[in-house]
């Protein structure tokens, strides 16, 4: 039995080199143990807690989700990672929702959502406009069974996660 744990890291840096913007869309997906279930929980306790409106609290969440993360690396058996360098911050953020449909279309269902710092049962997407000459990060953090009772079977990890591979 294995948990998925998907860490989709939205990361926007904008670096004016001749008056050209660029944007990085990270993807990085871990495969689990099943005997995980303390990460999840430090998971949910993460997503109920994030203020996830302003900037210190995307990095809290990426902070912390990463610390999670390395203090379990015995249950990390499979990755994938992936870089999209885009010319623009539309063209990013475009990616970054393509990327984020995708993966949440594997949940069944979603039950722990905290988006602009507004938790709710069910996910909706929201988009800041405000994007100028600053460096901006965004982070989102999917993982999926989120209840910490509940395990993929092997054939649902390789048929939903196929780019995984054992580390």
């Amino acid at each position: 039995m294995k948990i998925v744990f998907l860490l989709v890291l939205f990361y926007i840096f904008m670096r004016i080199t001749q008056y050209i913007e660029k944007t990085s869309v990270l993807k990085l997906q871990v495969g689990l143990l099943g005997m995980g279930k303390s990460l999840q929980k430090d998971l949910n306790q993460i997503a109920e807690t994030a203020d996830t409106s302003k900037p210190e609290g995307l990095r809290y969440v990426l902070q912390e989700t990463t610390l999670a993360l390395l203090r379990h690396p015995d249950y990390c058996i499979y990755g994938y990672s992936f870089v999209d360098v885009k010319r623009s911050i539309d063209e990013g953020e475009k990616r970054f929702n393509q990327l984020s449909i995708e993966e949440r279309g594997k949940f069944d269902e979603e039950t722990l959502v905290n988006v602009n710092n507004i938790r709710k049962q069910s996910a909706t997407t929201q988009r800041s406009n405000d994007f100028r000459n600053e460096y901006i990060v965004a982070v989102e953090v999917l993982w999926t069974p989120q209840n910490e009772n509940d395990t993929l079977t092997e054939r649902e990890l390789l048929e939903d996660y196929c780019l995984l591979r054992h580390l």
